[in-house]
């Protein structure tokens, strides 16, 4: 009975360190270097238009948490707040896609993709009509992995069914260029990088020479510790290649308070839960100064 009691204290300390986490007990099934293998780049044919040199903005949504009951209880109100952004008298700041940091359904099941995409659906007829679309299929969401939406068995096969470039593309690692800016999308799920993704990282960031923004789901840093990506020397050499790299922001979601952090090369700006706090992002980046600046959406009231 006191080595069963011994056992059981080691393991309280192991996940509830920073170099561990208690996120391991979650996983049941996928991990990072599994989902991983090298870089994929979404061609210009696949991005929304904009024209170089102007400005443009993209709304950011993060940790949506469908399926809980305690979430999402105002989207109806984010609809609203979305329609009247779209037609805003200045067109720089009128959201030209959608970015998805994860956590988007709660336990990785196809029922909490199916409720979101329901609310996917309703955005994009909405920016259909008032950007003068084409189809509701050219307003994009690109959609980054989070630990939520591993926790079912099958969330990485439910993930590639429903999640836009996994449909396309089954990958949970991805970039684009747009404009100035490279955008890089890292996997983060299991709150690691995995060193498969990271070294093909520090080969592609060095050979980009574009101011860049970075999105992924685990805080690179935070006074919380265990919401934060869990492997220190996985951190350091992660802030390392983005100060060398000309990376100018990094959007994180996971922790929902929301947090920033200015570095000096680079901010990390951690967005508040879309689905707990009734709050999503607005971008704007501004082309030709290649600066990158943003704003709250709140529709709680």
């Amino acid at each position: 009975m006191k080595k069963l009691a011994f056992l059981l204290a080691v393991l309280s300390l192991l996940v509830s360190s920073c170099s561990y986490g208690n996120y391991m007990l979650h996983f049941n099934g996928s991990q990072v270097d599994d989902r991983i293998s090298s870089i994929v780049t979404i061609p210009a044919s696949k991005l929304p238009a904009i024209t170089a040199g102007s400005g443009y903005s993209f709304l950011i949504l993060a940790d949506c948490h469908f399926g809980s009951s305690k979430t999402n209880r105002h989207t109806d109100r984010f609809i609203e707040k979305f329609t009247l952004a779209l037609e805003n008298a200045d067109e720089t700041k009128r959201p030209r896609f959608i970015i998805n940091l994860g956590d988007i359904m709660d336990d990785g099941l196809q029922s909490e993709a199916t409720d979101y995409l329901a609310l996917e659906k309703k955005l994009k007829v909405i920016a259909k009509e008032k950007l003068g679309l084409s189809s509701p299929d050219d307003y994009k969401t690109f959609s980054i992995i989070g630990n939520h939406d591993l926790y079912d068995e099958d969330g990485w096969e439910t993930w590639k069914k429903n999640f836009y470039p996994a449909t396309e593309y089954r990958t949970s690692y991805f970039r684009f260029t747009l404009g100035s800016f490279s955008y890089y999308f890292l996997d983060t799920g299991n709150a690691t990088l995995g060193l498969t993704q990271l070294e093909d990282l520090e080969k592609q960031l060095p050979s980009d020479p574009n101011p860049k923004i970075v999105f992924q789901h685990y805080p690179i840093v935070l006074d919380v510790s265990s919401f934060c990506l869990q492997n220190t020397l996985e951190r350091n050499r992660l802030m390392r290649d983005f100060a060398r790299s000309n990376v100018r922001n990094i959007f994180t979601g996971h922790y929902h308070p929301g947090n920033s952090n200015d570095f000096g090369n680079f901010v990390e700006k951690t967005v508040k839960s879309f689905g707990y706090n009734d709050v999503a992002l607005l971008v704007t980046v501004d082309d030709a100064k290649k600066s990158v600046s943003y704003e709250e959406i709140k529709f709680s009231n």
